[in-house]
C-alpha cells in the first residue's frame, strides 16, 4: 500500500523556521501542510508501519539544506490527516529527505508506502 501527495506551488519549510519558534507559529505551519495533505491526497487510508520519502523542489538556486528539511512538520500533518498512526519508530521507521534546487517550480512531494515488519527490525 502507498499514498503519493503533490502539493503545487509549495515551499517546504526549513527546521530552521519552525523549531524555535513558539508553539503556535509552529502549530500554524504544521495545521497549513496537514490542510493541503488532505486537499491533495487521493487515498488517506491508514498506513502502519510506513516509510515517509519528502521530495522538496525549489525554483531557483535558493533552497533549504536537506538536513534541514522539515520532516517533523510533514509527518506531524500527515498524522492529523490520519494517513500515519503515530511517529513512533514503531508506525514511522525510516524518512527520506531529497532536497531539488534550480527546478523551476515550487512543490513538496510526500510518499508514504507500507513497511514490512521485516524492515523494522
Amino acid at each position: 500500500m502507498s499514498c503519493k501527495i503533490v502539493i503545487p506551488d509549495y515551499r517546504a519549510k526549513s527546521r530552521n523556521k519552525t523549531a524555535y519558534r513558539h508553539w503556535r507559529t509552529y502549530q500554524k505551519y504544521r495545521d497549513e501542510i496537514a490542510e493541503l495533505i488532505m486537499f491533495y491526497a487521493k487515498d488517506k487510508t491508514e498506513i502502519d508501519p510506513a516509510r515517509v520519502t519528502l521530495e522538496a523542489y525549489f525554483k531557483g538556486r535558493r533552497v533549504i539544506d536537506t538536513s534541514n528539511l522539515d520532516d517533523k512538520l510533514a509527518v506531524d500533518g500527515l498524522m492529523k490527516a490520519g494517513i500515519l498512526k503515530d511517529d513512533t519508530p514503531f508506525e514511522n521507521p525510516e524518512i527520506i529527505k531529497r532536497v531539488y534546487p534550480e527546478t523551476g517550480e515550487n512543490k513538496l512531494v510526500i510518499m508514504v508506502e507500507q513497511c514490512s515488519q521485516n524492515q523494522i527490525k
